[in-house]
């Protein structure tokens, strides 16, 4: 008896820091028909997805061509669909990352400035002491990430335009 009221207090008191926390490493990166995405789910239910064309419309294997951030998912009643994707159907959401002291306007991706800091954030990632990303949409916070794992995909991406400024 003692043994089964220890489990339900651990598995409660395990369930209450999972709900408050961002979810443990779990960054992933794939590719599949020109596009190449690296993303995560938090224990909240959102993704954030870093996306670019890498042959799918305009780039090709070794030179992105776009680059899109999508924050998506969530509980009932907190669902987000957020993008920097530019479209006829709708505008592009200011998707602030905030890492330590410093923040990352990510919008879309079609300037200059814009391109500088999507890549200012992939390269602060090596460098950042935090743990989590916190994310804004439109100003509003919705949800953090753990970073656990990110900076070793930063590290072995190619110059390619995609994570890291392009080469050619």
């Amino acid at each position: 008896m003692k043994i089964s009221a220890f489990l339900i207090v651990a598995g409660l008191l395990f369930s209450a820091g999972a709900i408050a926390k961002p979810e443990a490493a779990g960054w992933r990166v794939g590719e599949e028909g020109g596009w190449r995405e690296i993303f995560t789910t938090n224990n909240e239910g959102y993704t954030i997805n870093f996306t670019c064309d890498m042959g799918a419309k305009e780039g090709t294997e070794d030179h992105a061509a776009g680059r899109v951030l999508y924050v998506s998912g969530g509980r009932e009643g907190k669902k987000i669909d957020a993008s920097t994707k530019w479209s006829m159907e709708s505008m592009p959401n200011v998707i602030t990352l905030k890492m330590g002291d410093n923040s990352y306007n990510i919008e879309n991706q079609a300037t200059a400035p814009a391109r500088r800091e999507w890549y200012r954030f992939w390269n602060d990632t090596v460098k950042s002491a935090s743990k989590t990303v916190d994310v804004y949409v439109d100003g509003r916070n919705v949800t953090s990430f753990n970073l656990s794992g990110i900076a070793d995909i930063y590290k072995t991406a190619p110059q390619d335009g995609c994570l890291k400024k392009d080469t050619n």
